[in-house]
């Protein structure tokens, strides 16, 4: 007889696929050289100043700087810097922007002057308004733009500035681009100013920035390479693919698995089908979603555990069809293979523990409070679950 778990054990495990997603990616090379290249793109320099040691560095590392939102601002916005205080080479760093708490986010511009500095973790939301506070200093100067717009000015230069800062505080206006964009002559579009506002501006497949972008590739391969672009447009996928589910919307997420395949970006067969993961995972169609699951380990094999343990936990979480047991069975099993972790093993648990399989359940159960406690993690789902399995074991005895 299978046993369900209710929806809130299972909230533990269930994100939405991040992991397909893309965070933040940070800058490789020195400050110095960050510095530079916030110069050439007319950006702010983000610096993570963390240490191994800190808590919520450790939590911002794994909790927001991988989400997809948080990539999708700060990479059209800022250089990404990550410094490491407690390393020697970053000691001046720290004397000269007094850092002496940690995380410590610094934003700084080209010439190194510090516009804004915040301490302390931040959720996904309270990071991107900070970034959002950075752009605006002033906080004057977006009224000042708007004003100045409604009074008529028109002025290119104006207007690149307005639609700059709009899309860095996170307002964008594609009504204002459009105007801008199509007063420009095509010797125009490619100069330096207009690229580095397409480049920041292309932010879903609709934009006319995406179009400009698209129509004109070897020039932004050639001005920020080829692994920029690519970043750049499955992030405009992923903006996309987000809007779609959010709206339900199936004309425009096929809309955007036909611009990735137009794309050409490496490996974007599989990005193509992990986005479908992602659309029927958000919109609730379970069914289109188990069809996508076996299609896409078919063709693309698990190798990341994370990845292989959410799809279990959607599948528990999503359906009480017993035909599906063997294939989510298979994911957790899979997953613990690749990682034996508290996680993996507690997931697993609670797939025996629905298919029936009490013995298996308590086995594993145990398994993952034995790592709770090695990884330092509360186990009190574990628990729970071990509780719940006698409870069952003995109203079966009765």
């Amino acid at each position: 007889m299978a046993r369900f778990l209710t929806a809130s054990a299972l909230l533990i495990f269930i994100t939405t696929f991040s992991s397909f997603g893309q965070g933040i990616q940070f800058f490789e090379g020195s400050f110095e050289e960050a510095k530079e290249q916030a110069k050439l793109e007319n950006k702010l320099i983000f610096v993570d100043a963390y240490t191994t040691w800190c808590g919520p560095c450790k939590r911002l590392s794994k909790n927001v700087f991988p989400k997809a939102e948080v990539g999708s601002y700060y990479n059209s916005n800022f250089i990404c810097v990550k410094l490491d205080m407690d390393k020697k080479e970053n000691f001046d760093f720290a004397k000269n922007y007094m850092v002496t708490a940690y995380p410590t986010l610094l934003y700084i511009d080209g010439d190194g002057k510090m516009v804004h500095k915040a301490l302390g973790g931040r959720d996904v939301t309270g990071f991107i308004k900070e970034g959002q506070k950075a752009y605006l200093s002033n906080p004057q100067i977006l009224e000042k733009y708007q004003q100045q717009y409604s009074e008529g000015d028109r002025a290119p230069e104006f207007l690149r500035d307005y639609i700059t800062t709009l899309y860095r505080v996170g307002t964008p206006d594609e009504v204002i681009l459009s105007e801008y964009l199509s007063g420009q002559t095509e010797a125009e579009l490619v100069s330096d100013q207009n690229t580095n506002l397409i480049f920041l501006t292309a932010n879903n497949i609709n934009s006319p920035s995406t179009e400009l972008l698209m129509a004109d590739k070897d020039l932004y391969v050639a001005k920020y390479g080829q692994d920029k672009v690519d970043f750049k447009l499955n992030s405009i996928v992923d903006n996309t693919v987000s809007k779609a589910a959010a709206e339900k919307d199936e004309a425009l997420f096929n809309a955007a698995l036909e611009f990735l395949k137009k794309s050409k970006v490496e490996g974007y067969k599989a990005k193509s089908s992990s986005r479908s993961l992602m659309f029927y995972q958000e919109t609730g169609n379970f069914a289109e979603y188990s069809k996508t699951v076996s299609k896409h380990f078919k063709k693309y094999p698990g190798d990341n555990d994370q990845v292989l343990y959410r799809v279990a936990a959607n599948f528990l979480l999503s359906s009480e069809d017993e035909s599906y047991y063997d294939q989510c069975l298979s994911f957790a099993e899979s997953a613990v293979a690749l990682k034996d972790n508290f996680n993996n093993n507690l997931v697993l648990a609670k797939v025996y523990y629905a298919q029936g399989q009490l013995a298996e359940a308590r086995v594993f159960a145990e398994y993952a409070i034995t790592r709770a406690n090695e990884e330092k993690k509360f186990a009190g789902e574990a628990m729970n679950l071990i509780d719940q399995i006698k409870k069952v074991q003995m109203s079966e005895q009765m």
